[in-house]
């Protein structure tokens, strides 16, 4: 996420922190970056949900007619963990 972001949330880069939706809660590590829109957090995907990881904790189950990909956009809130 941007720095001045995490920062106006009392955060800085390497703190524990969770990303939370209506659906649920992820649990994150802060990395910060100027190279990060200051409207957005960028989750890298891969982790194993089943180990309380990867963004489908924080989605809506929604139905992509076809074979291509669902791009989706959640709203999410950031906390200290």
């Amino acid at each position: 996420m941007h720095p001045a972001v995490a920062l106006s949330c009392g955060l800085n880069h390497g703190d524990p922190a969770r990303l939370v939706s209506p659906r649920g809660a992820l649990p994150v590590t802060l990395e910060c970056g100027d190279d990060v829109r200051p409207d957005s957090v960028l989750v890298a995907k891969g982790d194993w949900a089943k180990y309380d990881r990867g963004l489908n904790v924080l989605t809506e189950p929604r139905y992509t007619a076809g074979t291509g990909t669902a791009f989706n956009q959640n709203y999410v809130r950031l906390e200290p963990a």
